[in-house]
């Protein structure tokens, strides 16, 4: 199983970690940011946006869950791989087969993306910025050998289909889902009670999905009505469309970077 702390989608997050630091910058400007995304990312997020002066926490919208168990294809059959994400490449460097795949060019979504599949010990890494849309160019400019798949270890749940993408070229992708992000049931009541006395500037939503995670969690939370006094930062029109509409304004990123959408944060902070 991949070793990666989540929680029950039945009880809160557990913020503590971030809530002191938060808080005092919170008190002073008498707002806050919001990550929306999986604890580990949303971590980083407010880390970042600490050491621009932001006041954030993380309220993570969806929580990991991986797959104990998952079945791989030959190698032999496999001619690159393709990670969207940290969690995919956390949960497949499980695998007891690992060194059998490190050989493999790998195709990732993001630099934070890369790092992990460097540090999981695969070596030819190609690192797309924006998306998996932005990483199929990359890889039809690849030399591979198109006489066989290529291994998309993938989450149950998706915001890009990397198979009808790449179909379209004629190049065959094996999906295989090695975890899952199961929505998080109820709001840290720290957060309700920021988001409930106005001190919540922004939220960041950076897929579809999370967008709608964030809308259920408000409405379950006698919170929705209080939308005209945040601000959205999404990652492209998309994921503004599914966060509806009624917010203080909706900022959309050019591009689903993160580095983009802290920009974003650190500006409408200011």
């Amino acid at each position: 199983m991949c070793k990666m702390r989540y929680v029950l989608t039945n009880s809160p997050v557990d913020y503590s970690r971030w809530i002191k630091q938060s808080y005092a910058m919170a008190r002073q400007k008498n707002h806050l940011t919001l990550s929306t995304r999986p604890l580990g990312d949303a971590a980083r997020d407010v880390a970042s946006l600490q050491r621009r002066k932001v006041a954030a926490m993380a309220m993570p919208v969806m929580a990991l869950v991986p797959h104990a168990h998952f079945d791989l294809p030959d190698p032999a059959s496999i001619t690159a791989i393709i990670f969207t994400s940290r969690n995919a490449v956390a949960c497949f460097a499980t695998s007891p087969k690992l060194a059998t795949w490190l050989d493999k060019p790998v195709f990732v979504v993001g630099a934070a993306t890369g790092i992990a599949a460097r540090l999981a010990g695969f070596t030819d890494v190609t690192v797309g910025h924006g998306g998996g849309a932005r990483l199929v160019p990359d890889i039809l400019a690849a030399k591979l050998n198109r006489g066989l798949a290529i291994l998309w270890p993938s989450a149950i749940q998706k915001s890009f289909d990397m198979q009808a993408a790449l179909g379209a070229h004629d190049i065959s992708v094996i999906d295989v889902p090695v975890y899952d992000m199961a929505p998080v049931g109820v709001i840290d009541p720290v957060i309700a009670k920021h988001l409930n006395d106005g001190s919540v500037l922004s939220v960041i939503l950076m897929s579809a999905r999370s967008a709608a995670l964030f809308v259920e969690l408000l409405k379950a939370g006698n919170l929705w009505q209080h939308r005209n006094r945040i601000n959205v930062i999404a990652g492209s029109a998309v994921i503004a469309d599914s966060a509806g509409v009624g917010w203080k304004h909706i900022w959309v990123s050019k591009r689903p970077s993160r580095s983009r959408i802290l920009a974003i944060a650190t500006l409408v902070d200011r």
